[in-house]
């Protein structure tokens, strides 16, 4: 191995810590996906849910309403992923100098 590979090489330790990283990322998304196909709460609906009056427009188009469970996953989700991806770009960074 040439002196630039060798002199980025981990020891132990960082390696232990990067590992516990991706495991903890991946741990991340798999909350995230659990906590987003969990079945929301069923609302109830009382006196109150009427029609709309007749001057409004209404578009049942106009945005998806998600619980605060499905949020908090969508968040975990996309946080593990980043981990994951910024891992995976900097492993894939370092093969690169390795060889060089």
């Amino acid at each position: 191995m040439s002196e630039f590979g060798a002199a980025h090489r981990l020891d132990p330790r960082h390696r232990a810590w990067l590992r516990i990283g991706v495991v903890l990322a991946a741990l991340l998304v798999l909350t995230g996906v659990v906590l987003l196909l969990l079945p929301t709460e069923q609302t109830t609906v009382g006196w109150f849910a009427y029609a709309p009056l007749p001057e409004t427009v209404f578009r049942p188009d106009a945005g998806v309403l998600l619980s605060p469970r499905a949020v908090l996953g969508l968040v975990l989700a996309t946080l593990g992923a980043l981990a994951l991806a910024a891992w995976g770009g900097w492993a894939f960074a370092r093969r690169g100098l390795a060889r060089g």
